[in-house]
């Protein structure tokens, strides 16, 4: 049981690590790009980045749940923080489709409406 858990820590922590480097790497990158090139830099990019995002998700999250219904079968001691853990990982895996889902494609499309600022 050690051995799933720390491959389950690890494609999480994947997972983790390649929504840090989303945030602080890719997004600033693209919004420092003007309309047209970001939507040919993003059309070109998601599916590279969103296909990997895809794999970490459902490896990370799976492999989460997998490990947290193996320790709640065997009542081990960190049954808790592993399903903890899992019920993350699955709030995480629903709630990133439906913010980002219908986004992503409008984004790659051109066809999402600018942000307005008000002063």
């Amino acid at each position: 049981m050690k051995i799933l858990s720390q491959i389950a820590t690890t494609l999480f922590g994947l997972l983790a690590g390649g929504m840090v480097l989303i945030a602080t790497g890719l997004v600033p990158y693209w919004r420092a790009l003007n309309p047209t090139e970001f939507t040919e830099v993003f059309a070109t990019s998601l599916p590279t980045v969103g296909g990997t995002m895809a794999v970490l998700s459902i490896l990370g999250t799976g492999s989460m749940v997998l490990v947290a219904g193996i320790a709640l079968r065997k009542k081990l001691s960190n049954r808790l923080w592993l399903s903890a853990g899992a019920a993350a990982a699955l709030i995480m895996l629903v709630c990133v489709p439906i913010y980002f889902g219908s986004a992503n494609a409008l984004l790659a499309g051109g066809t999402l409406p600018p942000r307005r600022h008000h002063h």
